[in-house]
């Protein structure tokens, strides 16, 4: 790759991050609640941090084991798919109103 090529590759990238940061300043976040074990709650943030990038686990209530998973649209199936696949997860309430696990 030359140095024009470079410098090209340079402006592309440099736009598609402009691109997304758009997005995620317009883009909405829902947050899911659910109330697992608290022994549990490492355990969730592990598994949800291994599929890189579909959501943040934040602990509201570690004695009551209340987490909260914030996602996007575009994560927003996956991480549903996650929880209904962990039987230690129960979801309390989330953006859409949906209460306990289906």
């Amino acid at each position: 790759m030359n140095e024009e090529e470079k410098e090209i590759d340079l402006n592309k990238n440099d736009d598609m991050m402009k691109s997304n940061d758009k997005e995620s300043k317009n883009g909405r976040i829902d947050k899911i609640y659910l109330q697992i074990p608290k022994k549990k709650i490492a355990t969730l943030i592990r598994i949800i941090e291994g599929y890189d990038n579909v959501g943040i686990v934040t602990t509201e209530n570690a004695q009551e084991g209340l987490v909260a998973v914030q996602l996007t649209p575009d994560t927003e199936i996956t991480v549903r798919e996650i929880l209904r696949n962990l039987s230690f997860v129960q979801i309390i309430n989330d953006e859409d109103g949906i209460n306990n696990k289906e």
